[in-house]
Parts: C-alpha cells; sequence; structure tokens
C-alpha cells in the first residue's frame, strides 16, 4: 500500500485549473551526494550522545497542520483559508474573525486550491494544489508570484527557506523568492519533516521506513521496521500509522506500542488539541463513516458524514466537514472554548 495518507484528500473533482503565472524559479540544481545504498543505513550511536528532533506541544500542532496540507491557517483572528466563489470555484480567502462572527471575506487567488499555508513578513506561501505549483501572496492579496513551477510537494518553511520535494520526489530547498534551488536528498522522499537539522522522513528506498536524518553529516537512524506512514511526534513518542493501524515507538526505535482501533478504510487521523492527542479515522470502506477518539478511548461512527482536519493551532483548529458522498459541506473554525463558526463559499461580505 503505497503512502496512505494522514487524511484523504478529496478535492480531485475541483481542482480545474492553476492560477495565473506571474514569475517562476528555474529546477534546483542537483547538489545532493549519491543516494546512499538501500542494503543499510549507518550505524549510530546511541541517540542520547546525538542531537535529536524535540517538539513541544506547539511543535505537535505545526506537525499535525502539515501532515494534514494544511488548507487554513490562523494568525491572530485573520483566518486565510481555502474557500470556494459563489460558482463553486476554489480559492484562497481572507476572514476577520470579529464580534464572535466570521466578517470581511475577501478573495486572495482565484482558481487555487492552497496547502501548506504558511505565513513569513506580511507574505502567504502555499502549494497550489491546482497545479502542484509553489506560490506566495500578500495578505492583501497582492504581488501573487509563483515561485517554483513544477509538481512540487510538502511544502515546509525552514527559517527564511522553502523545503520541498520536487516531481521526482526529491528534498529540494530554495530561498523564499524561489532562488538558488537545490537538491538535499536525491532520493524520493515522503512526509519530510524538518525539525531544526534533523530531517524525520519516509525513505521509499527501504520498504518505506521511517527514518531520522542528520543534515548535518547526512548520517542515518532507522525508527522502524517496515511500511510506516504520516508520522507526528507527540510527548516523545513518534506515532504513525502502517497497513493494520497505528503504532509508536521511542525515538531511538524502541519499545513499540500497538492500538487496538475499530475496523477503518485506511485515513486514520491524530491531532493534538487542548492538551491531549485525539485520533479519528474512518471506518467501513464502502460508507465513509466516521469513528473519534482518543488513544484510550473509542466512540461509535458518526450518523452521516464526516470530518477532517486542515489546520491545528494552540487556540483554533479547522476542520472540513464532508458529505458521505465526500463532497464539503462547510468548513469549521473551533476556538478553545469550543465555540464553532461555520463557513463555506464566500459567506463573509466581500471587500
Amino acid at each position: 500500500m503505497k503512502r496512505i495518507a494522514l487524511l484523504i484528500l478529496l478535492l480531485s473533482a475541483l481542482l480545474l485549473s492553476g492560477c495565473a503565472a506571474e514569475t517562476a524559479a528555474s529546477a534546483p540544481a542537483d547538489t545532493a551526494q549519491p543516494a546512499p545504498s538501500p542494503t543499510a543505513a549507518p550505524s549510530l550511536p546511541p541517540l542520547s550522545r546525538r542531537e535529536g528532533p524535540e517538539a513541544d506541544a506547539e511543535e505537535s500542532a505545526r506537525m499535525a497542520s502539515f501532515l494534514a496540507a494544511n488548507r487554513a491557517l490562523m494568525d491572530g483572528t485573520t483566518l486565510y483559508t481555502l474557500d470556494f466563489s459563489s460558482k463553486g470555484v476554489p480559492e484562497l480567502g481572507r476572514y476577520r474573525l470579529m464580534r464572535n462572527a466570521l466578517r470581511q471575506y475577501r478573495t486572495l487567488v482565484k482558481d487555487c486550491v492552497p496547502e501548506y499555508l504558511s505565513l513569513y513578513e506580511d507574505k502567504l506561501y502555499y502549494r497550489n494544489a491546482n497545479t502542484g505549483a509553489i506560490e506566495r501572496v500578500g495578505v492583501d492579496g497582492r504581488g501573487h508570484e509563483i515561485l517554483f513551477d513544477g509538481s512540487c510537494d510538502y511544502l515546509q518553511l525552514v527559517g527564511d527557506k522553502l523545503r520541498f520535494t520536487d516531481a521526482r520526489h526529491r528534498l529540494c530547498e530554495a530561498d523564499l523568492d524561489g532562488g538558488n534551488a537545490r537538491v538535499l536528498i536525491g532520493i524520493a522522499c515522503y512526509y519530510p519533516y524538518s525539525l531544526g537539522d534533523t530531517l524525520l522522513y519516509q525513505k521509499d528506498s527501504e520498504d518505506e521506513a521511517l527514518f531520522l536524518h542528520w543534515m548535518l553529516d547526512g548520517k542515518e537512524r532507522r525508527l522502524t521496521t517496515g511500511a510506516a506512514y504520516a508520522p507526528l511526534l507527540w510527548d516523545g513518542r513518534l506515532y504513525y500509522s502502517t497497513a493494520e493501524g497505528l503504532e509508536s515507538v521511542l525515538l531511538n526505535g524502541e519499545d513499540l506500542q500497538r492500538y487496538e482501533l475499530p475496523a477503518f478504510s485506511g485515513a486514520l487521523e491524530l491531532t493534538p488539541w487542548q492538551g491531549a492527542l485525539s485520533l479519528r479515522g474512518l471506518g467501513f470502506a464502502e460508507t465513509p463513516l466516521q469513528w473519534t477518539g482518543s488513544l484510550t478511548e473509542q466512540s461509535e461512527p458518526e450518523a452521516s458524514g464526516y470530518r477532517l482536519l486542515e489546520y491545528v493551532g494552540a487556540d483554533f483548529r479547522v476542520d472540513a466537514v464532508y458529505e458521505p458522498d465526500r463532497r464539503i459541506r462547510l468548513f469549521v473554525l473551533t476556538d478553545s472554548s469550543g465555540r464553532e463558526y461555520a463557513y463555506f463559499a464566500g459567506q463573509g461580505e466581500t471587500d
């Protein structure tokens, strides 16, 4: 089973056309070292003798949003999000949370499905799922640019750099304007998430196992014995999906834990929220009803439809609510008190 995702991507019918190009960077220079032999990872001393990744609650939330390909982002009381025009065309939009309501809707980029939304110095960076291109635009909708015109994926801002995978799934890095692009790891990488100088990723050439990769010297540590997908760090443990369900290990690959789960169809979602780690999954492959719960408690499937995460932060989260036939019914912004704000199709007044 290739690349079981943390969530199911459900917008294929909506990805109709890309945003207009303005500028585009050249292909990344291949400066990576030759791909290592798939026979064995370099031998390493115990993890305690090397600097390993750490993830506090805030970092875990960022990682969960990354795994959900966050199509929404909160900055203070401003919501940047995938939305739809009155004709049902996807776009990048903006709301203000004011007087207990989402108001002042504004379209920022038309004909666009934003993924991996990030904010840096009044500019939004994202992957346009319509085209696979990396783009940016000002928070006021001005200065829209295509930074890297290609089939990119897994976009992450690391300091003042863009990290993404290219059409060959190699990990690349570029300046914020798309310039000086280069290949960092010249083999297929999936779920590549950077934590300081350490990269956590799935290595395609090693039976889809999860690895830690130290960017400074290129050494690696294998964390899982078999195929593992959608990794999330939480409270000192690494959680991941397998073909059978959910497992976790310590960051040295020891103390394997397996979790008893209800029957599911391959979509598992872990979300750190309000100091706890919650779990959702889709059951009954023929009818996508949803079960939810913590790692110790599960609840029954909902009567109809289901939710999937878009974004989670310290004070807000955004979920997409789907009909059983996989059409998006609406989006829901939830604050830390549990209050919900539904939105869909530019319901606010356009500036």
